[in-house]
């Protein structure tokens, strides 16, 4: 239940909480339009790693967002299918999981390395 709970959260349109100042832009580490959901239902969405947490957008230039802090990250890792390629999974210490898929495979691949390196840096 808490899964899909945060699943849509995560989904739908809600009133600003955090926003993206152009503080935090400087700190960007990589960016790009993914999708969030599961094998039969994806939306677009705009994830932007920084130094300190993966921020999720509705589109680019969206002011509105929703951050999950490196720190709660347990872990990152590419899932293997063969009716939906591409998708990566963040684990959260909250228990809920994210699926994301990438644009490529190489994407994807870069995605986790990105994400991992990060939660290594956060961790120390």
């Amino acid at each position: 239940f808490y899964q899909c709970f945060f699943f849509f959260f995560l989904m739908i349109r809600r009133p600003p909480r955090s926003t993206l100042s152009s503080s935090s832009a400087a700190s960007d580490v990589y960016k790009r339009q993914i999708q969030i959901g599961s094998s039969n239902d994806w939306k677009p969405r705009y994830l932007v790693l920084t130094e300190t947490a993966l921020v999720v957008t509705r589109v680019k230039e969206d002011r509105r967002s929703q951050q999950l802090p490196l720190n709660s990250v347990l872990s990152v890792n590419a899932a293997t299918s063969s009716i939906t390629p591409h998708v990566f999974v963040v684990s959260l210490n909250t228990s809920y999981t994210v699926w994301m898929r990438a644009a490529s495979e190489a994407e994807c691949s870069l995605w986790v390395k990105l994400i991992s390196e990060g939660i290594k840096r956060v961790n120390g």
